[in-house]
């Protein structure tokens, strides 16, 4: 199996039907043969990958957990959906309390893909469940690094990561120094001077891998230039 157990949320196990669940294994059996065939077709239906998965859901769910550094993605937690006849899409995004520069070893370096610390218990990112088959797919590695740029011209540029977190600030100055005097914690634009900071390293070091690299999972430290 690619991945680890799945669960259903909506509706829960207990409401599935015999035959719903049944065909959602079906589903997510022909996903997993499809992406290990060389031809990239599920031998037993004849579809090819692309035609049972949304594929740009899978790069943009991809790219939100990676650039907050979620050591939990891929492998832990994560959402998926289908609507009746539709592919599967990935999302929504979730699970973000250990991302961004946080307390949590693994999210603290912005400068490397994968959420790695001294232990073993990683996230390899292009590596982990069905994404492994996928990053080996020259057409989907193409839009990947495509996506990425679009984003990084738009809402991931510095300046629209910058208005966002402004917004972020004005939302918590009257609820922030409440909380600090209830819990003492640091100072909570101390915290968002923190987040703000490790969002521009990070942003500004996927720029430039990409920029650098043909092929950008190579990026491993600090870039330096060539």
């Amino acid at each position: 199996s690619f991945m680890d157990p799945i669960v259903p949320v909506d509706p829960e196990s207990g409401d599935l039907a015999r035959e719903q669940s049944d065909y959602l294994a079906s589903e997510l059996d022909a996903l997993g043969d499809a992406l290990v065939a060389a031809d990239g077709i599920d031998p037993s239906s004849g579809r090819p990958w692309r035609e049972i998965v949304d594929e740009g859901s899978f790069i943009d769910h991809h790219i939100l957990a990676v650039v907050v550094k979620n050591p939990d993605a891929f492998r832990l937690s994560g959402y998926f959906h289908k609507d009746r006849e539709q592919l599967i899409h990935a999302g929504p995004i979730w699970d973000l309390d250990r991302t961004a520069g946080s307390i949590d070893s693994r999210a603290r370096d912005p400068y490397r893909w994968d959420a790695t610390n001294e232990t073993t218990d990683t996230t390899p990112i292009f590596t982990y469940g069905w994404y492994a088959p996928m990053f080996d797919k020259t057409a989907f590695r193409a839009l990947y690094w495509a996506r990425w740029q679009t984003l990084l011209a738009g809402p991931l540029s510095p300046a629209a990561v910058g208005a966002r977190m402004a917004e972020m600030r004005a939302e918590l100055s009257e609820a922030g120094p409440r909380n600090n005097a209830r819990w003492g914690a640091a100072d909570w634009n101390e915290e968002l001077d923190a987040m703000d900071a490790w969002l521009a390293a990070r942003l500004g070091w996927v720029d430039a891998c990409i920029d650098l690299h043909d092929d950008p999972r190579v990026c491993a430290g600090p870039h330096t230039e060539p």
